[in-house]
């Protein structure tokens, strides 16, 4: 799979590279530390995870599963988030978008301003059907971006996971390419 670089008005969408753990384990530690909401489905603890991480994005496109892209502005090389997909299924033409964003990047359109264009990458170049979000129920601004672009709220999966020894529900998304 060709990994395409996307520029919007402000933004910058391009791979996640393998230098950038330090940047991803120090970023999301200043979330974790500044953010009163948690609802990131993933936490870099450490360094090491960090690199697990990028490694688990490079796997993804290698083994045409998905793609990430990270988000900087075109001035800065610096990332202020990522988006991306993954169980991508050709055979069932569907996938799952995740994305997250440094608190104080929150409420300036940036993920009104990115998500459009790899939605439109997924339907279009990778031939999805379906695009899905799980999102966690108490998630309102993120449910609200989704619904924002056009997804539809299908439902919700009580209790179906644990988070810090804490059931949380997943509220299920859907946008189809009609």
């Amino acid at each position: 799979m060709n990994f395409p670089f996307i520029k919007t008005q402000r933004l910058t969408l391009r791979p996640i590279i393998a230098g950038e753990g330090k940047d991803i384990a120090e970023l999301t530690e200043k979330q974790q530390q500044e953010s009163p909401i948690r609802f990131y489905g993933v936490e870099f603890h450490t360094l090491e995870d960090a690199k697990i991480h990028i490694d688990w994005f490079d796997k993804l496109v290698r083994e045409h599963k998905g793609i990430w892209w990270g988000i900087s502005y075109h001035s800065q090389k610096d990332l202020i988030g990522a988006c991306g997909f993954y169980n991508l299924s050709k055979a069932h033409k569907k996938t799952e978008i995740e994305f997250w964003l440094l608190p104080e990047h929150w409420h300036k359109g940036i993920m009104t301003e990115v998500l459009p264009n790899i939605i439109g990458y997924a339907f279009e170049a990778l031939e999805m059907h379906r695009i899905e979000a799980f999102i966690e129920s108490d998630n309102l601004f993120s449910k609200e971006l989704l619904l924002k672009l056009g997804f539809k709220h299908e439902g919700t999966m009580q209790d179906c996971k644990v988070k810090h020894g804490k059931f949380i529900s997943l509220d299920i998304f859907a946008t189809i390419n009609l």
